[in-house]
C-alpha cells in the first residue's frame, strides 16, 4: 500500500510541473482597436488600390492621383502593415460616389494639425509636416517624423487622434523678438538642452555640409537660448561655443519649408459625354448585376454616364479621383438611377 501511494504522489507531482504550479494565466488581451477617423479632400497616390477585403479579397476601385475625398478609420495597431478601412467620401455634404473598401495607408499622406511635442517644451514637430503613422491605438496615434537635412535623424511622439490630417494646415512662420540675434551652429552636431547647465534634451545630428540658424536674444552661463521654426521648432539652450553669431542686423530666412505631400492631379476624360446629376443614392455594383454593393452614388453627385448593359450603366465620378480598375470591373449603377431625357 505505500508503495502504491508514494507512485500516485510522484505522478501527481508530475503533472503538476506539466500543467503549472499556479493558476492558469490569462492571455494578453488584444490592443484595443483605433477609435481614430481621418477625413479630408486630398490626392492619394496614383494607381492606389482599394479592394473589398481587409485582407486578400478582389480590387474594386483604384485612385488617380487627383483630389477627392477621403475618409480613413479601423486603422490596425501597426498602421504600415495590412489595411485601413477607406472610404471616397466624407462628411455631411454628401454628392460623391462613395466606394466603401480597404486600402494600405501609405496610399495617402498624413500631416500635423498642430506643433506636435516630442521633448517637453523643447522639441516639436512643427504644425503641416508631414508624419507616418507608425502605432494606432484606441484614441491615440504614435507618429514619425523624418527632420530634414539630418542624417535620418526621426522624431516619435504619441498624439490624439485630431492631431493628425489628411490635408496639411497653414502654419505661422518664426517671429523672433525685435532685439533677436541670429546664430548659426559651427559644426553638423548641435546638443539641445533643458537649461543652462541643465540635461541634453535632445542631440542633433545633420548632414555634412549644413547647417541650422537660430535666433536668441537670451543668454546665461555660457548657454544661449536658440528658438528656430522650419520642419521642427525647438526653443532649447546651447553651449554659445557651438555656435557661430552672425553679425547684429543681418537677416535670416524665418519662412517654413513646404510639407512634402503629394501634389493633386488634373485630369481629363477625352470625349466624356456630359455629366449629369444623380438625383438621390443608388448602390454602386462591380459588375452589372446585383449582388455586394462596392459603394454609393450619393444624392448630388455628378457623374459620367458611360457603357451601357441591358437595365445596367457603368459611370465615372466628374472628379475622376476614384475610378473602376484596370482589367475589368466598373461602377454599374441601374440606368433607371440617372435623369431620362
Amino acid at each position: 500500500m505505500t508503495t502504491r501511494i508514494a507512485l500516485f504522489a510522484g505522478l501527481a507531482a508530475a503533472a503538476c510541473a506539466l500543467l503549472g504550479s499556479g493558476p492558469a494565466q490569462a492571455d494578453d488581451p488584444p490592443p484595443a482597436p483605433s477609435t481614430c477617423v481621418l477625413e479630408g479632400r486630398a490626392p492619394a497616390r496614383p494607381d492606389g488600390e482599394i479592394h473589398d477585403r481587409a485582407s486578400g479579397g478582389k480590387v474594386v476601385a483604384k485612385l488617380t492621383g487627383a483630389l477627392v475625398p477621403l475618409r480613413v478609420s479601423e486603422l490596425p495597431v501597426d498602421p504600415q502593415q495590412g489595411r485601413v478601412r477607406l472610404t471616397t467620401a466624407g462628411g455631411a455634404g454628401g454628392g460623391h460616389v462613395r466606394i466603401e473598401g480597404y486600402a494600405p495607408l501609405s496610399v495617402l499622406e498624413t500631416f500635423a494639425a498642430r506643433d506636435l511635442p516630442v521633448r517637453g517644451q523643447a522639441l516639436w514637430i512643427t504644425m503641416g509636416q508631414r508624419v507616418r503613422i507608425v502605432e494606432a491605438r484606441g484614441a491615440s496615434l504614435t507618429v514619425e517624423h523624418a527632420i530634414m537635412g539630418s542624417r535620418g535623424q526621426v522624431l516619435r511622439t504619441t498624439v490624439g487622434c485630431d492631431a493628425v490630417v489628411l490635408v496639411p494646415p497653414h502654419a505661422d512662420e518664426a517671429s523672433p523678438a525685435a532685439n533677436a540675434r541670429g546664430w548659426e551652429m559651427r559644426t553638423n552636431k548641435l546638443e539641445l538642452f533643458d537649461g543652462p547647465n541643465g540635461a541634453v534634451v535632445f542631440a542633433l545630428e545633420l548632414e555634412e555640409d549644413a547647417r541650422k540658424l537660430f535666433y536668441a536674444n537670451e543668454g546665461r552661463s555660457g548657454f544661449v537660448r536658440v528658438q528656430g521654426r522650419g520642419d521642427i521648432t525647438i526653443d532649447a539652450w546651447a553651449r554659445a561655443s557651438d555656435l557661430n553669431p552672425l553679425k547684429p542686423g543681418e537677416l535670416f530666412d524665418t519662412s517654413l519649408p513646404e510639407p512634402r505631400g503629394l501634389a493633386a492631379k488634373s485630369l481629363t476624360l477625352e470625349g466624356a459625354p456630359a455629366a449629369v446629376a444623380v438625383p438621390s443614392e443608388v448602390p454602386v455594383y462591380a459588375r452589372p448585376e446585383n449582388g455586394e454593393p462596392i459603394g454609393y452614388v450619393e444624392a448630388g453627385a455628378r457623374v459620367f454616364p458611360m457603357d451601357r448593359g441591358g437595365a445596367w450603366i457603368n459611370v465615372y465620378p466628374e472628379g475622376l479621383g476614384v475610378m473602376p480598375p484596370d482589367g475589368g470591373g466598373g461602377f454599374w449603377i441601374r440606368a433607371s438611377s440617372l435623369p431620362q431625357p
